[in-house]
């Protein structure tokens, strides 16, 4: 799994540090806890060697001078071969007695020092396949009118220990094991639950664009509640802008409706010619123009931004078209599914179809097809005329934002500036091409 898999979000990042640092601290906790059972092993196998020593120091006696020991000890594993618990008393120079369970080839007194009265000693004994504790206890045991120095020793085999730890080392990663995954299973449901509000900002966000909601209005932890705040503060700010923009272009048609309207009247009184024709028309673009953005500033009084379904809209259009273009008799095929729908101003939208649809019965002869989908974030419209179309050379000169209108192909004029207009503040695009049906397919993505 990469990198960016984990990096891409924050849930992936924790999860990730606890992937890296929970097996290695619950590793460390491992390693621990197994040493310290073993040095726990060790030393209780060390305290039950030194009660063995006592046992034999309690059955040696003193007969003729010489050190005597009972036939059957008490302890029955030092009277049975093999037993795995062996006894060695000697002196500095041989062995004096060895018990029943002692091979004749054991090893003894590996520690290689000096007998030195009350001295002990706790050590390893590893010889070919054997591997044994022993503890040997120096005695100055009297004996008769004299002293001598006499080692007792006893020997046991390491394989209990060893299997002991060996099985404590299974039983303790297996559950640390399943403590692992259970840390990691709890770790996944706390992040899960702690980072639920950014969740629901994400969700109240989708609601602000969908336009079920107009801010962020959740109760949302201390830690969130500042970014909240500052977006409120952004969605408030842009909304007051767009309020400006379009108060701004409706006080400017205003201002501009009247001298239009005294321009034309003073030039109706003087005696038309071909000068006075070319001012008509462009005082006509003029108050198109002026026309648009007074119609628009009073539908976005009206009307909100949230999310459209588009198909009563467009057909609403096509009903209206058809009365207006009732000579023509234009065809519309409407190809669009119940529930496809456009995030954004409805007058937007309307403004959009109504203008392409509006050129596609003008210079089309008279079918008219419209189709619309939804492609994850996006709407895509689509609308076909069988007309003439527009010529191969002026596809892409008459969607130049900015564009005079006059310099596109005939009868594309300050529609579809509108259309590019109201597109480009989507961030959407616009494209002409050839229609199957002969005419044109101007294709929208918003």
């Amino acid at each position: 799994m990469s990198w960016r898999v984990f990096s891409g979000s924050l849930k992936g990042r924790l999860l990730l540090a606890s992937l890296v640092l929970l097996p290695l601290f619950l590793g460390i906790s491992g390693f621990m806890l197994e040493k310290s059972f073993q040095r726990s092993q060790v030393s209780a196998q060390k305290e039950r060697l030194e009660s063995y020593i006592y046992l034999l120091l309690g059955a040696a006696e003193v007969e003729d001078s010489q050190l005597e020991m009972p036939e059957l000890l008490t302890e029955p594993r030092l009277n049975n071969l093999n037993s795995g618990l062996m006894a060695i008393i000697s002196d500095d120079k041989t062995t004096l007695w060895r018990s029943a369970s002692t091979l004749i080839d054991t090893p003894i007194d590996v520690v290689n020092t000096s007998l030195e009265p009350g001295k002990r000693h706790f050590y390893d004994i590893d010889s070919g396949d054997q591997q044994l504790f022993a503890y040997s206890y120096d005695v100055n045991w009297e004996l008769s009118d004299q002293n001598q120095l006499l080692r007792f020793t006893i020997l046991s085999s390491k394989a209990p220990v060893i299997a002991e730890v060996k099985s404590y080392r299974t039983e303790l990663w297996r559950w640390l094991g399943l403590l692992a995954l259970f840390l990691l299973i709890v770790q996944f449901l706390i992040l899960r639950w702690g980072l639920k509000p950014l969740k629901t900002v994400a969700a109240d966000l989708r609601d602000i664009e969908s336009g079920d909601k107009e801010l962020l209005s959740g109760d949302y932890p201390s830690e969130i509640s500042p970014i909240t705040g500052n977006l409120n503060e952004v969605i408030s700010s842009e909304r007051e802008q767009r309020e400006r923009y379009r108060t701004t272009l409706a006080d400017l048609a205003h201002s501009l409706k009247t001298p239009l309207a005294v321009m034309r009247g003073h030039l109706e009184q003087r005696n038309e010619g071909s000068e006075n024709s070319v001012l008509f028309e462009q005082l006509n673009r003029m108050d198109q123009i002026v026309q648009h953005q007074l119609q628009r500033s009073v539908r976005a009084q009206t009307s909100t931004a949230g999310k459209v379904i588009v198909a009563p809209l467009a057909q609403r259009l096509c009903n209206s078209l058809a009365k207006v273009f009732a000579e023509q008799s234009p065809n519309f095929q409407l190809q669009i599914e119940k529930d496809v729908f456009f995030r954004g101003d409805e007058a937007d939208l309307m403004e959009i179809l109504g203008n392409l649809l509006e050129n596609a019965c003008k210079y089309g002869n008279g079918l008219i097809h419209l189709s619309a989908r939804n492609d994850h974030k996006h709407l895509l419209l689509c609308i076909e005329d069988n007309g003439s179309g527009v010529p191969a050379g002026q596809h892409t000169a008459i969607l130049q934002r900015g564009a005079r209108a006059d310099s596109a192909n005939p009868g594309h004029g300050i529609g579809l500036a509108v259309v590019i207009d109201i597109v480009s503040s989507y961030g959407g695009s616009l494209q002409v091409n050839q229609s199957d049906l002969g005419g044109a397919r101007f294709e929208l993505q918003l």
